[in-house]
């Protein structure tokens, strides 16, 4: 269901910014644009370290902030964190 909102959030986001050439010049619109956009910069951010916020309580944060830093741009190195991340640790 999360998933569900997220998409319509970005549908939302990215249509307000198609929108906005017809709309130039309007201070309201721009005002509503500028702060849709930050909106949409803070989304992608936290969607990008998703993973690494996912795993903060785990052993391995460490690597897991690594690898999403440093590979989460790519696709796989994103879904390879989120799965370590929400690994179930098993007790020695």
């Amino acid at each position: 269901m999360r998933w569900l909102l997220l998409v319509l959030v970005a549908a939302v986001l990215g249509s307000a910014s198609a929108s906005y050439d017809s709309m130039a010049g309007d201070p309201v619109v721009e005002g509503v644009v500028a702060i849709l956009t930050l909106l949409g910069f803070m989304f992608s951010i936290v969607l990008y370290f998703l993973p690494s916020i996912v795993g903060r309580k785990k052993k391995n944060f460490g690597s897991i902030l690594v690898l999403n830093i440093f590979l989460g741009w790519t696709f796989i190195g994103w879904v390879v964190s989120l799965a370590w991340a929400v690994k179930h640790e098993t007790v020695d």
